[in-house]
């Protein structure tokens, strides 16, 4: 009688974890697709920096050459993200790169069966016409549809990946900018202030650690956290922070995304 118990006690502990799982994962996967509503547009990021009358400067973004090496999902993933925070920092300055980066945009996102939802035509004629608000329109509504297609499919890493690229190039450009600024409070500012961004990826990320690739990712995010808080302290504290008090996090900031493109 006791082992019939114990039996029945297993398959009822089993099918409870299974249910739990099944339900758990849509909830992840939910959780994931509301992220994209709460990223930064590159575009409005890209755009803070060209009202500071900054300069634009090619050297500061992933080159188009590196796209050859991206062979695996993750890489390509995460270099989509990269490649089109790119995209909208060419197009902010109207430099003919951004044509560049459209392909190469189009090229990644076709090696991970999402090419179809790039109208490359319009995105084209937008970023020509320097139309800022309706590009902006559509490479949102672009990007969530890939990250919907993604998660519907049962690619939740894939859109996490390309999420994290996104984000990191944003604030990686962001903050090397400020280094040139004349000046850079505002820019300083805006670079802290995405801890509550910062924060919201970590939840976002969490329920997929137990891939490789992610868990490092996730550990390196972390420690970008340790230094995104203290510094949000000190903007809290004193209205504003300087370059060198935000030294170890741009530092943090740069070397995570070196391991992103290369």
């Amino acid at each position: 009688m006791r082992k019939i118990f114990s039996s029945l006690f297993s398959i009822i502990i089993a099918n409870f974890l299974f249910i739990t799982i099944a339900t758990a994962q849509p909830e992840a996967d939910e959780v994931l697709k509301s992220f994209f509503q709460f990223m930064p547009s590159p575009i409005e990021m890209t755009s803070l920096v060209k009202d500071n009358n900054i300069a634009y400067d090619a050297q500061l973004l992933n080159k188009i050459s590196n796209q050859k090496y991206y062979a695996d999902d993750y890489k390509q993933a995460v270099n989509l993200g990269v490649y089109s925070t790119d995209l909208g920092y060419a197009t902010i300055y109207t430099k003919p790169d951004a044509l560049s980066y459209l392909n190469v945009v189009k090229v990644l996102a076709d090696s991970l069966s999402v090419g179809n939802y790039i109208n490359i035509e319009t995105i084209q004629k937008l970023a020509l016409s320097n139309n800022l608000n309706q590009l902006l329109s559509e490479t949102a509504m672009t990007f969530e549809k890939i990250n919907d297609h993604l998660i519907n499919n049962k690619k939740p890493q894939t859109a996490a990946f390309m999420l994290i690229g996104g984000w990191a190039e944003t604030v990686y450009l962001t903050a090397r900018v400020a280094q040139v600024a004349n000046d850079n409070t505002l820019i300083n500012s805006k670079v802290v202030e995405q801890k509550f961004v910062l924060d919201e990826l970590i939840k976002a990320i969490e329920p997929y650690k137990k891939d490789r690739d992610m868990n490092d990712l996730l550990y390196e995010l972390n420690k970008i956290k340790v230094e995104m808080d203290k510094a949000f302290s000190l903007l809290e504290k004193n209205g504003a922070v300087k370059l060198d008090e935000i030294a170890e996090l741009n530092k943090l900031i740069n070397n995570f995304r070196d391991k992103l493109v290369l």
